[in-house]
């Protein structure tokens, strides 16, 4: 299936997907092949796109929406997402006690994924 994810300056990727797993409102789910039509708020964490060549993209995620078309197309809007290899420099740029819940999330993701 074709994924897009897209934030509001960039296309961060965009290409064929076998499986898109993303944290929603009601906890993480995946969307496959021919997964029928969906529009799903997303909330903050790991968003991955696993390709055909068994690879797979990870981003943290800050908030979006994920649809998936009549096609079976999905498209991900994301407020913003941090590739995996960029967590670690987004950490160091982070201080301060009111960004902590971002920090969190950034390790969190960072761990469960290298």
């Amino acid at each position: 299936m074709h994924c897009q994810v897209r934030s509001p300056d960039q296309v961060l990727f965009e290409g064929d997907s076998t499986l898109v797993a993303a944290r929603g409102t009601q906890g993480e789910f995946a969307v496959m092949d021919n997964h029928a039509p969906l529009l799903a708020a997303l909330r903050s964490g790991a968003l991955r796109v696993h390709t055909p060549d068994d690879h797979q993209q990870v981003f943290a995620c800050f908030g979006g929406t994920l649809r998936v078309a009549d096609d079976h197309s999905v498209t991900v809007l994301v407020d913003e997402a941090i590739p995996l290899n960029q967590i670690d420099a987004e950490i160091e740029r982070l201080n301060g006690e009111e960004q902590a819940e971002r920090r969190q999330i950034l390790l969190q993701v960072r761990s469960t994924h290298e």
